[in-house]
């Protein structure tokens, strides 16, 4: 009678394991000013945007993961994947392959996460209007959802910012939580010092 502390072994749990070894990885593999959240974001990020250069380096890493995590399987939990691959367990190098493929999918269904900014508000002008925005969620390498204030917009708006197109037009300066509370008593104003 099997033991009910031993979980059946699936792709899934393969792939979560995987994967929270991935994110443990202590580098960025694309480097120490990735705003990706760790190396598993950076790995969805190549799949779904544009695969750089160093592909073939988080091909590679992936590769050894999947490796070593097959290898590790007891022969038991080995012949479950592969009833569930339709692989025959002896085929090792293409059970290798099919779970690197159904974890790239994963990688391609999957948000991709980015560390917050440094600051959570804003403060720019656009048209001799300043707007004072508080950044709720980062969404890509240089945007965020905000919620947007001005004189135009006293109780805010919530939008997308692009940092870079703002940078482009005019300065952006990040705030501290005390001065934008300050520029929300001074009814939003539109010059900022």
């Amino acid at each position: 009678m099997p033991n009910r502390n031993e979980a059946k072994m699936n792709a899934r749990v393969l792939h979560a394991s995987i994967v929270a070894d991935l994110r443990a990885i202590p580098v960025r593999l694309s480097g120490d000013v990735s705003p990706l959240a760790d190396p598993w974001e950076e790995i969805k990020s190549q799949v779904q945007e544009e695969l750089s250069p160093c592909w073939p380096a988080y091909l590679d890493t992936i590769k050894q993961f999947i490796n070593g995590a097959v290898e590790a399987l007891p022969p038991a939990k080995l012949l479950d994947l592969s009833s569930e691959l339709k692989v025959p367990a002896e085929q090792t190098s293409r059970i290798n392959r099919v779970l690197l493929m159904r974890l790239l999918a994963k990688a391609r269904r999957e948000k991709v996460r980015y560390e917050p900014f440094d600051s959570e508000y804003m403060h720019y002008s656009l048209e001799g209007i300043s707007i004072y925005a508080q950044i709720i969620e980062r969404t890509g390498m240089n945007t965020c959802r905000v919620l947007a204030y001005s004189t135009a917009a006293p109780f805010g708006e919530r939008g997308e910012a692009d940092l870079a197109a703002i940078d482009s037009i005019t300065d952006i300066h990040f705030m501290t939580a005390d001065d934008f509370e300050k520029a929300r008593r001074l009814n939003w104003p539109d010059h900022w010092e």
